[in-house]
């Protein structure tokens, strides 16, 4: 039987992975009090955290689905961090830092890193190690 050689996981995909699985788990627990309040944040964060798992799994296992969802993650992080501001903006409570402080870093931060991780997900050698295209389905 032949040996396929191992893939070199690529570092960006590597850091992607840590950070999946950091932030999922940082979502589950904050999320956890679903079970007291059944606030629609808790779930959201609850489903934002169980994904993030996945991906993290997925991205560990250089499979296709994982790469999929983590951009459609990555899409959805964007809308979710615009709308959060646009609202707070037109409630007129953008400046009002203490009381909303967390969503205000979540929203910029989603809307810094989730725009560079798509970016690095397209990169020709992200798709090659996830099996989204074949090595010689790109021209260098």
């Amino acid at each position: 039987m032949l040996r396929s050689e191992p893939r070199k996981v690529p570092e960006g995909v590597r850091m992607i992975t840590i950070f999946s699985f950091f932030a999922g788990f940082y979502f589950v627990s904050q999320g956890v009090s679903i079970f007291s309040s059944n606030s629609p944040e808790n779930i959201a964060m609850m489903i934002d955290g169980i994904v993030s798992i996945m991906i993290g799994v997925g991205f560990t296992l250089a499979v296709k689905w994982a790469w999929t969802l983590r951009v459609i993650l990555s899409i959805v992080l964007i809308v979710e961090g615009t709308l959060m501001l646009l609202l707070l903006i037109v409630e007129g409570t953008l400046l009002s830092l203490s009381e909303n402080s967390e969503v205000i870093v979540f929203a910029i931060g989603a809307l810094i890193i989730n725009p560079l991780i798509l970016y690095y997900l397209y990169r020709p050698h992200v798709k090659t190690y996830f099996g989204k295209v074949t090595p010689t389905g790109y021209l260098r």
